[in-house]
């Protein structure tokens, strides 16, 4: 499965390049005699449900062209409201936004994040706390983070 794991990859990249738009997360997991590749796609903007099942259809088309007797399952969505940041430039789409961060080990005695994105720079974001107080935290050095959503 490695070497179609690498195939089925480049073809999705492809063909969100093509539609204008960018991979957040990819994987491929077996379940039997079939695999499920699950996608989570996102456009400047956001992108809509219609423009996810456009991506799945050619996505599949592809695959099934290249891989004639796979038995494959497509599932293509956006990241959602509350999506996971892992990437610097994840970090400066929302800039500006309230996050929850958990670091992999603690900082000033704390794993337990959240605050306002001020700054993501050279591996960097700089976090504004409810104290008023800005926090710097290493990409490098966060375990898991998402935007709060605050209703």
């Amino acid at each position: 499965m490695d070497n179609s794991y690498e195939c089925i990859k480049k073809i999705t990249e492809t063909v969100i390049k093509a539609e204008n738009a960018e991979i957040i997360d990819v994987k491929i997991s077996e379940q039997g005699n079939s695999c499920v590749l699950k996608v989570i796609a996102d456009k400047n903007g956001g992108i809509l449900l219609d423009e996810c099942v456009r991506i799945n259809r050619l996505i599949r088309l592809e695959i099934e062209e290249t891989f004639k007797s796979l038995n494959i399952a497509v599932e293509v969505s956006s990241p959602g409201l509350d999506r996971v940041l892992k990437s610097e430039d994840d970090f400066k789409k929302v800039l500006g936004k309230i996050v929850r961060i958990i670091t992999r080990i603690p900082v000033n005695n704390k794993v337990e994040y959240g605050g306002k994105i001020l700054a993501a720079d050279d591996g960097i974001i700089i976090l504004e706390m409810g104290n008023g107080q800005n926090m710097k935290i290493p990409i490098t050095e966060i375990k898991r983070a998402k935007l709060e959503i605050r209703w």
